[in-house]
């Protein structure tokens, strides 16, 4: 393919949006996710115009582009679930463990949590503890998707500047058992 001016760029979008927009939607069952995706694929398409080489049409590169970043979002997301879920299965098996461990370990989130910025805090705990997904927090919080994405990143990368091991499992756990 050769490299792709505005005014090409311009008539893909058109031609495709829609039909990428579908073939995401099919995967992640989330018109706003979805459109993210298809959003981000064309962003990357036109940053590569200069030398993204296409070696069959454009409609079946960003079927495939765009059914790979669904799948990579679903992953992602039953990545988190699954951690909540191990959180939850950690607090019912940690009736029997020793109160000491389980105090220490509490206040070391509580620490973590408290020093999160209050805004990206109460987005975070939505997530956690509210269930809830980036679109209804946006919704909740009258604020864009792209706003509650940007503040979860935030988070999780303050997180890893603590240095915490087990983070994820340790968190949620921590905060199931401080707030339940």
């Amino acid at each position: 393919m050769e490299w792709i001016g505005p005014k090409e760029f311009e008539s893909m979008y058109k031609e495709n949006y829609v039909h990428l927009l579908l073939v995401s939607f099919a995967i992640v069952k989330d018109r706003t996710i979805a459109e993210d995706i298809v959003q981000s694929f064309f962003e990357s398409v036109w940053k590569k115009r200069e030398t993204l080489m296409i070696r069959e049409n454009f409609k079946s590169y960003g079927i495939s582009a765009v059914r790979k970043l669904s799948l990579k979002q679903l992953q992602k997301k039953e990545k988190e679930r699954q951690v909540f879920n191990e959180a939850v299965r950690l607090r019912s098996n940690t009736a029997f463990e020793n109160h000491n461990r389980h105090d220490v370990k509490l206040e070391r989130v509580n620490k973590i949590i408290q020093s999160i910025p209050e805004s990206r805090r109460n987005i975070f705990l939505d997530f956690v503890l509210g269930g809830l997904s980036y679109k209804e927090i946006a919704e909740t919080r009258n604020i864009s998707i792209n706003t509650v994405k940007a503040q979860m990143r935030r988070v999780y990368d303050f997180i890893k500047k603590m240095e915490v091991s087990e983070f994820s499992i340790l968190t949620a756990w921590g905060i199931l058992n401080y707030f339940v």
